[in-house]
């Protein structure tokens, strides 16, 4: 159902994973320290009605490194050259987290790409940014400790990780919020394995990195030239959305 294959932008080679010809592009960006397998049932169930592309943002899962260029809108370039030159027509983004700050930005600067854009959980603003709350940055420096060392070991070290559940204010270690047998510690392992730790210094800095991209992300709001080209869907956590498209 789902083929991964490779593509080189020009400046790094970026995997990713595809669909059959089902319905009109639909392409899915996933979360920072993560890669697009993080997600991949919900990118299998779109399968049957979409042409799934799901690639994998450089130095993240299969994708090449490029040392020291992990900025957003390093991740927007290379994105760029996946929509214009493999994907080849206007395309639905939908972007977790860091993707959907991606996506966002990629529909500012360039809207003849973008279909239509939904995020889920992206940081909008670089007030109050998630990586300057305590527990999220604790969540970054673990993984920035973890990065390249055996994937076995970091997924039993992820146990410890601090998650903040929604509704509480205490974070508690990933273990008790997610189970002791929850697969995305194999899945988290494998993506720490491989980078290396220039990829987290934007995450770890004081100063978040999102005003990049001609301020995008400082200026969240779209004009509405742009907003006719791409419907922004906005969900926290639980949230759901059904789009319809023209």
């Amino acid at each position: 159902m789902l083929c991964e294959r490779r593509f080189h932008t020009g400046t790094v080679d970026v995997n990713y994973a595809e669909g059959p010809d089902s319905g009109p592009p639909f392409v899915v960006l996933h979360a920072g320290a993560g890669s697009w397998r993080i997600g991949q049932r919900f990118v299998e169930a779109l399968v049957p009605a979409w042409h799934v592309y799901a690639p994998d943002f450089r130095g993240h899962g299969k994708s090449g490194h490029v040392e020291g260029r992990y900025s957003s809108q390093d991740y927007v370039g290379d994105t760029v050259a996946f929509l214009a030159q493999l994907v080849g027509e206007p395309a639905i983004l939908y972007g977790h987290s860091l993707g959907g700050g991606v996506a966002i930005m990629l529909a500012e600067q360039h809207p003849e790409l973008v279909r239509a854009v939904i995020t889920g959980d992206a940081p909008l603003s670089i007030e109050n940014h998630p990586t300057e709350e305590r527990h999220h940055r604790a969540q970054n420096e673990l993984w920035h400790s973890l990065a390249g060392r055996p994937a076995a070991e970091i997924a039993e070290a992820l146990k410890d990780t601090p998650v903040g559940p929604p509704g509480e204010e205490t974070a508690r270690p990933a273990r008790d919020v997610f189970g002791e047998d929850s697969p995305w510690y194999e899945f988290q392992g494998e993506n720490l394995h491989e980078p290396r730790k220039s990829r987290f210094r934007l995450t770890c800095q004081r100063s978040p990195q999102w005003a990049s991209g001609e301020g995008a992300m400082r200026k969240a709001e779209m004009s509405q030239a742009q907003m006719s080209q791409a419907l922004v869907y906005v969900g926290g956590s639980g949230a759901s959305a059904c789009l319809h498209t023209q």
